[in-house]
């Protein structure tokens, strides 16, 4: 299973996204539909330099971005999802990814290798229909939802077609133990 992570920077009241320049890769696989689709900065958990997948986060938004600067600490989680791919017949997800919104940066974003330049949105105005295929779906509930994060299972099909399964709401009370537990999550896998 790889680890991942998405950070959607806010500035007051807008949350800044920008296209992605690559399609996303999983192992050997890319995600066909991703390339120039609305996302924000995230990535893959690298073994050898994150302690956890805060620091993914925190690490691919300063690479994505060019040069953001942030904290584990300001680091709000409003989702988690897990993707199985087409053929994937067990319990045990391909990919699993953590969102966070991220309200206390320094810097600025720009166009860098991965992503284009970043652009403002409101949050009723986020083009979520230029966004990858379940994601259109799952961060508008994301960003709705006030109390804590949501969990959800995302099925991919060999047709193209994806099943999206909510699992549930996870309130903020218990928010700061499960981020604890994260971690060890991460060292197990």
């Amino acid at each position: 299973m790889k680890l991942a992570t998405v950070g959607f920077l806010k500035k007051e009241d807008k949350i800044i996204l920008a296209k992605k320049k690559q399609h996303i890769h999983v192992g050997e696989e890319k995600l066909d539909k991703s390339k120039e689709t609305y996302n924000g900065y995230g990535g893959k958990f690298e073994v050898d330099t994150d302690k956890d997948i805060e620091d993914t986060a925190i690490r691919e938004l300063d690479e994505e971005s060019g040069g953001v600067k942030g904290d584990k600490k300001d680091l709000v989680k409003i989702g988690e999802v897990e993707f199985f791919w087409p053929n994937n017949n067990t319990n045990d997800p391909n990919m699993f990814v953590s969102f966070y919104i991220i309200d206390k940066y320094i810097g600025s974003p720009i166009e860098t290798d991965e992503m284009y330049s970043p652009e403002e949105f409101l949050e009723k105005d986020i083009p979520y229909g230029f966004m990858m295929g379940a994601d259109k779906e799952i961060i508008p509930k994301m960003f709705e939802n006030k109390s804590g994060f949501l969990k959800f299972k995302v099925h991919h099909f060999e047709s193209g077609e994806y099943k999206i399964e909510e699992v549930g709401e996870i309130n903020k009370e218990i928010k700061r133990n499960i981020n604890v537990n994260e971690k060890f999550r991460v060292n197990i896998v």
